[in-house]
């Protein structure tokens, strides 16, 4: 009787350490969420970028069905790829952050972060990784499609950011492909929401340019020249002020 109990015990205890594996952690919390978003506000100081992959990075191993988790690690991906100044190591993370934003996608396929940073992060990795690649591995309509779809869930997200990512598009492609007008009514779309979107005004400035609009395009580089970081996407504001100030002297 007794070795017939030891063995049920067993059993019992076996079978309760896989329900405990196979039922998944909880979500990030609120307070989560809030660290997150303050190192995502701040990711261009004291290591924050960094320290946040590190820590998503655990944390999407430990709660592999926490779309959020996901998402916020595809941001930081992007981020950081954004910054690297060797092409390979751009390019390996963006891939990185484009297979994060997947499985956010296949987790929670109605909401819109997934589609939004895969498609900031496939930006990323083509513009990193060079013509060969995006050509092989059809970047460019994989970047549309979830632009597209980004647009279709929600239009307004990240200051208009669908349009504007969808705007860049059209931007980049090449003759005859290429379509300014479309790209500037899509990123004029974004500056509706947003007016000092530093990214936003960047790539306007660029198509008013290229229109052959060169007072347009000065006076839309001096307008990112005159925000206040404290005011609007801190960091976004401090990458694009001297990018703006090389353009602008480069077109006077």
């Amino acid at each position: 009787m007794l070795t017939v109990f030891i063995k049920c015990f067993e059993r019992s205890t076996l079978l309760f350490i896989l329900l405990l594996l196979l039922v998944p952690g909880p979500a990030l919390s609120v307070e989560d969420l809030s660290h997150y978003d303050f190192l995502w506000a701040n990711r261009d100081k004291n290591a924050n970028t960094e320290t946040a992959l590190s820590q998503l990075k655990r944390v999407t191993e430990q709660r592999p069905t926490d779309a959020v988790a996901h998402w916020n690690l595809a941001r930081f991906y992007y981020w950081a790829a954004s910054e690297e100044k060797t092409s390979s190591s751009a390019a390996s993370l963006a891939k990185k952050g484009w297979d994060a934003a997947e499985v956010a996608k296949r987790l929670e396929p109605w909401s819109i972060e997934g589609w939004y940073w895969a498609t900031a992060n496939i930006g990323m990795y083509a513009e990193a990784a060079g013509t060969f690649v995006t050509v092989s591995e059809d970047l460019s309509t994989h970047y549309k499609n979830n632009a597209e779809k980004a647009i279709e869930l929600s239009p307004l997200y990240d200051a208009g950011g669908p349009y504007r990512s969808l705007g860049i598009y059209y931007t980049k492609l090449p003759w005859p492909l290429q379509d300014l007008e479309k790209a500037k009514e899509l990123i004029g779309r974004s500056l509706e929401e947003d007016s000092e979107r530093a990214l936003s005004l960047y790539y306007y400035a660029d198509i008013q340019f290229k229109m052959g609009d060169t007072e347009g395009a000065q006076k839309t580089l001096n307008s990112i020249i005159e925000l206040d970081p404290e005011k609007g996407n801190a960091p976004e504001i401090r990458r694009y002020q001297p990018l703006a100030k090389q353009r602008l002297r480069s077109i006077q």
